[in-house]
């Protein structure tokens, strides 16, 4: 059967759902004997046991924050209510970040941006300020890469690349250096994910309190950017069922049907509030992918372009998701 007829048989279905822009995962230096493999901490009462001889260090109380902050508001019937944590002894030297040895070999944060459903990674202090410069340039060389994870780091003492006022600084579009003098960046982490939009409000949903030492404007650009990367998530996976079909301008044009219909359910329930949308401003465009440099059309690879105009009063100006 051709790829026209099992479109028009109704064979294909994106089935776009809303799954938000991923889960919280931290990077914890400890003391020896780490096992320097990401483990599951579903709640405040496991962390000891995730991080071993170092339960009752500072990053441990960045942890017990997260939770106090994000237990509060989750909602009940959220598949994963807790964090991943990785602990790792070297995360002590603080130039120190991980190391990408390719798949499976990866250590520090590397190994926890190979996680498909890690959207957000916390690097906690290691507790000393030298050094804390080279870390930072590692973490935004790596977010130049992977613009579509959020890098949450703690600044502790000393020096490094901040050189905003305020307890939130951001050196990149996706990545925040937070003063761990001035706010936790634990209950940044649990207001982050306690905020965020999602398609159901349930009765016990309550709403999140900013974490002290916060205004709304601090964390305002770090909400806009989670709701545009669980756009851009929701999409992603939504489509991947492309891959299977033959390359067919039939095939293009529900792809944008199903993009643009999720789009709508997601205007009637709210989630471009604050934003500017409209017919003529939300725009959805599945074309072949263009190689440049050869000239020539690539059938076998799709570029999704969806532009909406936003209105975020923290970061005014046209998105664009591919």
């Amino acid at each position: 059967m051709s790829t026209a007829s099992r479109i028009a048989s109704g064979g294909l279905h994106g089935g776009i759902t809303w799954v938000g822009p991923g889960r919280t995962a931290f990077a914890v230096p400890v003391a020896l004997g780490a096992t320097r493999v990401p483990s599951e901490c579903e709640d405040s009462s496991a962390i000891s046991e995730c991080l071993g001889a170092g339960f009752d260090s500072p990053r441990a109380q960045a942890l017990h924050d997260f939770f106090a902050v994000r237990g509060a508001s989750v909602r009940r019937d959220c598949p994963d209510s807790g964090c991943l944590i990785l602990t790792d002894e070297r995360l002590y030297d603080a130039s120190w970040i991980g190391e990408d040895a390719g798949p499976g070999s990866c250590t520090g944060i590397h190994n926890l941006a190979e996680i498909d459903d890690v959207g957000t990674i916390v690097l906690c202090a290691p507790g000393t300020g030298s050094g804390l410069a080279r870390r930072e340039e590692a973490v935004v060389d790596l977010a130049a890469r992977r613009g579509e994870l959020l890098f949450l780091l703690e600044k502790s003492q000393g020096g490094g690349m901040a050189s905003g006022r305020g307890p939130i600084d951001l050196i990149f579009p996706n990545v925040a250096v937070i003063d761990s003098r001035r706010t936790s960046i634990g209950a940044l982490a649990g207001f982050l994910e306690a905020s965020d939009w999602a398609p159901e409000v349930t009765y016990r949903t309550c709403p999140a309190k900013l974490p002290a030492g916060l205004e709304r404007g601090d964390v305002a650009p770090l909400q806009a950017w989670r709701r545009r990367a669980g756009l851009r998530r929701s999409v992603d996976l939504g489509t991947r069922w492309i891959v299977f079909e033959l390359g067919h301008p039939i095939l293009w044009r529900s792809i944008e049907r199903d993009v643009s219909a999720f789009l709508y359910r997601l205007k009637r329930l709210g989630f471009f509030t604050g934003l500017k949308f409209c017919s003529e401003d939300c725009r959805v465009e599945c074309v072949p992918n263009v190689d440049s440099r050869a000239e020539a059309n690539d059938s076998s690879r799709l570029r999704i372009r969806i532009s909406v105009q936003e209105e975020f009063m923290a970061s005014p100006g046209r998105f664009s998701l591919r």
